[in-house]
């Protein structure tokens, strides 16, 4: 895919700890996703790894609520920070309809996604060399199997946690 009319950021696409994005920057994605129809952004923080890791570029195009489905990983902006975070399912709120999401390596979901809240999905990933086709059918599988599992991340979450930190204490691994 190239980069040609492609707004580029190096800002977080989700959560993390080094402060929310400016208001221009949302803006600015945006207005990407709404005129261009897609935006290039690197990830930052580490709420999905190991799918997402801090450095990989994501690709991500504009979508609606009707084209979104469990698995699918979406761009959306919330309290002055760009999000990306997996699907888990659909969900009915009194406001209209919403969409609840979860960063992989997260215990808890978080609050549902609005409409207007919703930016875009990730169609792939550049990791080094390395593209990830986030449509291919593999991935999509493995992203609806992620999708089915993370609700009950408070049963393996601390398991995996203490194992994470296990390899790093030995070496085998770093910090992410």
């Amino acid at each position: 895919m190239a980069a040609s009319g492609v707004l580029s950021h190096s800002l977080s696409a989700e959560s993390n700890r080094n402060g929310p994005a400016t208001h221009s920057c949302i803006e600015q994605v945006a207005a990407a996703l709404r005129t261009r129809g897609r935006v290039c952004l690197t990830v930052l923080g580490s709420s999905m790894f190991p799918w997402l890791r801090p450095g990989d570029i994501l690709w991500v195009c504009r979508t609606n609520f009707r084209q979104t489905s469990p698995g699918m990983v979406v761009l959306f902006a919330r309290e002055g920070r760009l999000i990306v975070h997996r699907v888990i399912r659909k969900h009915a709120m009194a406001s209209g309809p919403g969409l609840i999401t979860k960063g992989d390596f997260v215990p808890q979901a978080d609050a549902p996604v609005t409409a207007e809240e919703l930016l875009g999905r990730v169609v792939w990933i550049q990791r080094g060399k390395r593209q990830i086709d986030l449509d291919s059918s593999p991935q999509r599988v493995g992203g609806l199997l992620l999708a089915r599992v993370s609700p009950f991340a408070r049963f393996w979450f601390p398991v995996v946690c203490k194992a994470k930190r296990a390899l790093i204490a030995a070496g085998i691994t770093k910090q992410v």
